[in-house]
């Protein structure tokens, strides 16, 4: 008998609430607060997705947390999971030492399945790569790392895969995609409110990135998981935007870095989130560059502006693209397959002025950057002017960074953190990226690389309670070791 998906990520299922309670904690506090952390896997029912909380974990980097809380829960919880659940995530953390990258056959067919749309030369290949002996496993593993299960479980049930996958992995899809159904659903509506509020007070806001892309560009939100909401407002109305989402029950964040430090140091104040909704809104002033911001940057991109929906705006496609490109090229590239794809997926639907987009990277000399993260989208088969890449290529004087490996290791880790393929362990892989985007040779790389595993130079002033920084004795002392400690991944085939 054929199996099949749901019809579609957005048909109806159950609202994953108590799951987002539980994986709140995580992405608050990292599960560092036992009680509460205990007090939301009590609440799970009989009827938990569990495989949606593996796949937010996988997204978000805490999968190995998860592991041991739920190795741990009390036998009334662990008889709700499914059978052999706890080994299929500690696989699914562990890795099968199978990459998945833009080049593969997984990531291949991940890439075309991302986008709300495809070409009949794209369906032909996905069914051809389907039927030629893939790693389901660790392609599943991939895309919910990369934050692209909705449109990948659409389009595989769209034509007819399914029955290529494995039962335990097409069953892993479904309730994923479900999941992020359910979740969405809830965002949108809770967004909704938010929105309607602000406009009440006079204040105009425009979704940025996955925000916006979820309901311009992703079927109205059901082929891309919402996570946090992402809103750009006018500097002068910040305060009141925060004031107006604390009366809807919505309190700052401090646990990573204090309100103080957002103000000064970040693109966004301190986010507000609502526990009991598990949901997270980010007020921004301004968006993330790799470069100084160009005064009157953020008025430019804010009067093009357009309308998505009632109340609701977004940067123009150009803007939208020029926002994603920067923001790329500052990750270090664990799990931003989904972001790439977002880029993919604005060039596809088109309506970009590319000169627009020229201009503005032009303005605030970031042409290394832009002609770096274009490279990327032309790698996983996004159509970018050929004179726009090669206008932005003859203009990379102002920053050389380390082209050739920066674009190695984005390949590697694109979709996400794989601790069986990862040469280096997560937290070296993050510093080594920051190493190789410093302007300069590789003298001064490896002294920033440094001083940067050093700490030196860095304050502990309004930082929070998770932003801590070791003592220079211990990072003295890690340094040492660390030698032994890479031979040690390297034998024992472990990399975290």
């Amino acid at each position: 008998m054929e199996r099949t998906l749901p019809a579609s990520p957005a048909t109806p299922a159950r609202d994953v609430l108590p799951e987002d309670r539980l994986l709140w904690q995580f992405w608050v506090n990292k599960g560092l607060k036992p009680e509460p952390l205990a007090a939301r896997l009590a609440a799970l029912g009989s009827g938990a997705n569990w495989d949606y909380v593996a796949g937010n974990a996988l997204y978000g980097g805490f999968e190995a947390d998860l592991l041991r809380l739920l190795r741990s829960a009390p036998a009334r919880i662990a008889s709700t999971m499914p059978p052999r659940f706890l080994d299929r995530l500690a696989q699914e953390s562990a890795g099968w030492g199978r990459p998945v990258n833009p080049f593969t056959g997984e990531g291949r067919l991940l890439v075309l399945c991302s986008g709300s749309r495809m070409t009949p030369d794209e369906e032909t290949t996905v069914r051809t790569l389907s039927s030629g002996g893939l790693h389901w496993p660790s392609l599943l593993a991939a895309a919910s790392r990369a934050n692209i299960v909705p449109a990948v479980a659409h389009h595989l049930n769209r034509l007819g895969l399914i029955s290529a996958i494995p039962e335990p992995e097409a069953a892993a899809l479904a309730a994923r995609a479900a999941g992020i159904a359910g979740r969405n659903r809830r965002v949108l509506a809770l967004l909704d409110e938010v929105v309607a509020d602000l406009l009440k007070a006079g204040i105009r806001s425009i979704l940025l990135k996955e925000s916006a892309l979820a309901l311009s560009h992703f079927d109205g939100g059901a082929l891309r998981m919402m996570g946090d909401v992402d809103i750009l407002v006018d500097e002068p109305d910040l305060v009141r935007a925060e004031r107006i989402l604390q009366d809807r029950g919505y309190q700052h964040a401090e646990v990573l870095w204090t309100r103080a430090h957002y103000r000064r140091h970040h693109h966004h104040v301190a986010p507000l989130v609502d526990p009991e909704a598990a949901a997270k809104i980010e007020p921004h002033r301004t968006i993330a560059l790799p470069v100084p911001e160009v005064p009157g940057l953020i008025d430019e991109l804010r009067k093009s502006a357009i309308r998505i929906r009632e109340g609701v705006h977004a940067f123009a496609p150009a803007d939208c693209l020029f926002h994603l490109t920067m923001d790329l090229f500052g990750s270090a590239f664990l799990g931003k397959m989904g972001q790439l794809c977002d880029a993919r997926e604005v060039v596809r639907k088109g309506g970009i002025d590319w000169r627009t987009y020229v201009e503005t990277v032009t303005t605030i000399r970031a042409e290394s950057h832009a002609a770096f993260s274009l490279t990327l989208l032309s790698d996983v088969g996004a159509a970018i002017p050929e004179e726009i890449r090669e206008r932005l290529a003859r203009a990379r004087r102002k920053w050389p960074f380390d082209r050739q490996r920066l674009r190695r290791m984005a390949h590697r880790n694109l979709f996400g953190y794989d601790p069986s393929t990862a040469v280096m362990s997560r937290p070296a892989t993050k510093l080594v990226f920051k190493a190789l985007i410093q302007p300069g040779n590789t003298l001064s790389r490896s002294l920033w690389l440094i001083k940067g595993y050093l700490y030196v130079g860095q304050s502990d002033l309004d930082m929070g309670e998770l932003a801590v920084r070791p003592s220079k004795g211990q990072a003295l002392w890690r340094l040492a070791g660390s030698p032994f400690r890479l031979l040690g991944r390297i034998l024992g085939g472990g990399r975290r």
